[in-house]
């Protein structure tokens, strides 16, 4: 049986994957695995990640999400790149991963999280804090928001 890291894991590669194998900022993968749960919590009463997300900063956050970039990292299977000069990370897949093979989400998995990437994918990382925001007006930090 599949644990919650795994499957934290799975999303992370699934949201890259579908996004042309690379995106661009930490902001912006946290933010869209916050959607991501907050549709699956909306359509199928649970959360896919199975993460617990706080008020942070930046809006919702959760250090599982980093722990499980390290750790596809360790793996092989994501690179995690720096850029001191926009002082944000990027994110790309390693050549090796298929969807078909390495990626493992049911049917209905993949569908919650195909609508959010049509819906926030094409979105920036300022642009997801900002409807983010919208939904967490009552909330401050530490509060515990999904």
């Amino acid at each position: 049986m599949e644990g919650k890291k795994e499957k934290l894991e799975n999303v992370i590669l699934y949201v890259i994957y579908n996004l042309g194998g690379r995106l661009e900022s930490r902001t912006k993968l946290v933010k869209l695995l916050y959607f991501i749960d907050k549709k699956a919590q909306e359509e199928l009463k649970s959360k896919i990640t199975g993460v617990r997300y706080i008020y942070h900063y930046y809006g919702p956050y959760s250090p599982d999400i980093i722990n499980a970039v390290h750790e596809l990292e360790e793996e092989g299977k994501l690179i995690e790149e720096y850029d001191p000069l926009y002082g944000m990370y990027r994110y790309y897949l390693a050549e090796n991963i298929d969807d078909e093979n390495d990626i493992k989400l049911s049917e209905e998995e993949r569908g919650i999280i195909d609508k959010v990437l049509k819906d926030y994918g094409g979105m920036n990382a300022k642009k997801l804090k900002e409807r983010a925001y919208e939904y967490l007006s009552d909330k401050k930090p530490g509060d515990i928001v999904l």
